[in-house]
């Protein structure tokens, strides 16, 4: 039995015959709610064959899934390399074919999986959440126009999405985006929150990425609405982050990754279009 990397939610490894992989869920969070939410999303969108099919699960521990061939995008040297830049149009369809593989999530699937909630919900927290950051920061003008651009959002029809997009959930092969791992972070929300989230992400040209999700339908608003949602990628993955390990980031931190995810990001397409 060989181990793969490690990450810190979950224990990877091969089985024996070497086609498959089983994954422990660990105490770095709930994990009867990380087996179940990655669960729901596996059999949501189990017709597409851009994730590794699910063999075999025992509630709330483990699942077993099919070993994917290519290589992990993480294991390819810095995440700006040009090899990385030019598989971005390739991404963005591929992320397209999957969320459009089922849409809408029915109330049986929502109350098993993911505890009731929808997108209404899942925004009241992050906005709740951002609630409290503001009295933990004393009021620092990021949280407040944080608070305040997602604040904003109109939500429409739901989708099952996720938050964690780094390249180490990303496969690829002979040259292609081949599959995506690691749903442990699903949750309700919409097209468009899905796109601010895959935009805050630095690791893909913001243009590229935005024109693409704007042609598949992810993105109906202009630039300049959009940003909101840009905030809501950010925003999810602060909150996530402090209630995980229990500690605010530093301004200095919350300054420089700000300016990197949302005015960066923003900036960069707002030029272009």
């Amino acid at each position: 039995m060989r181990e793969l990397p490690q990450g810190r939610k979950s224990r990877i490894e091969v089985l024996p015959g070497g086609s498959k992989i089983k994954k422990t869920y660990n105490e770095n969070g709930a994990p009867a709610q990380k087996y179940r939410r990655e669960v729901g999303f596996y059999i949501h969108y189990g017709e597409s064959d851009l994730i590794p099919r699910l063999i075999r699960s025992e509630t709330d521990k483990n699942i077993t899934i099919e070993r994917i061939t290519g290589q992990r995008l993480a294991d390819q040297g810095p995440i700006h390399c040009e090899e990385m830049r030019t598989l971005a149009d390739d991404y963005t369809q591929s992320l397209v074919e999957l969320f459009a593989v089922s849409t809408g999530i029915d109330s049986k699937a929502r109350e098993e999986y993911y505890g009731g909630l929808g997108a209404e919900d899942n925004l009241a927290l992050l906005l709740a959440g951002l609630d409290r950051l503001g009295d933990q920061y004393d009021r620092h003008p990021i949280i407040v126009d944080l608070r305040s651009s997602v604040g904003q959002i109109e939500l429409d029809e739901e989708l099952l999405i996720k938050l964690d997009w780094n390249p180490g959930n990303v496969f690829f092969h002979h040259g292609r985006i081949h599959k995506f791992i690691d749903f442990e972070q699903a949750f309700i929300g919409t097209k468009a929150i899905l796109a601010g989230i895959l935009l805050h992400n630095p690791i893909w040209p913001a243009v590229r990425m935005f024109r693409g999700l704007k042609d598949g339908g992810f993105i109906k608003s202009g630039v300049r609405d959009f940003r909101k949602y840009i905030c809501y990628g950010f925003s999810a993955v602060l909150v996530d982050s402090i209630n995980r390990r229990g500690r605010i980031w530093t301004p200095e931190r919350l300054e420089s990754a700000f300016e990197r995810h949302v005015t960066a990001r923003y900036s960069e397409i707002a030029e272009a279009m």
